[in-house]
């Protein structure tokens, strides 16, 4: 529909200009048909394609889920040690406990925490699903060291 009324205001200057040359007389000069055609047709031209460019900027993108396969019999879970706020994303089968996920996973990016050491994985309420499946918390877990 928007672009219906901007066509519509596009055409008037036409429409215009084509009225005005089955009734303009020989002494009108060129000008004249300049001034009161041709830049309002421009500037119509401007607001529309201004208008595009916004709606452009301003509209989301979103990916297209049709184009690429969504796997979804696997589980991706964050998990983040909160005082060094370093971040972790663990994958695995939504039956696949939280421990196996992150014992699982090739590269360890917590610093402060060893992989041998003792630790749980929280959620944010403090309840220990280290041992849950990756289906049983979908937010993001906390790493916890046990003191021994």
């Amino acid at each position: 529909m928007k672009h219906i009324i901007a066509l519509l205001f596009i055409s008037l200057p036409i429409a215009v200009f084509l009225f005005m040359m089955q009734t303009a007389s020989v002494h009108e000069s060129l000008s004249f048909v300049l001034v009161l055609v041709i830049w309002p047709m421009l500037v119509c031209l401007g607001l529309y394609f201004a208008s595009r460019y916004h709606t452009m900027r301003t509209t989301p993108v979103t990916w297209n889920l049709h184009s690429r396969p969504i796997d979804t019999s696997i589980a991706h879970r964050v998990i983040r040690d909160m005082t060094t706020k370093e971040e972790a994303v663990i994958d695995g089968p939504h039956p696949t406990s939280f421990k196996e996920a992150m014992q699982d996973e090739e590269v360890w990016v917590f610093s402060q925490i060893s992989r041998d050491s003792k630790w749980i994985i929280t959620d944010d309420r403090g309840n220990d699903i280290s041992n849950k499946p990756l289906s049983f918390f979908d937010g993001v877990a906390r790493i916890e060291v046990l003191d021994e």
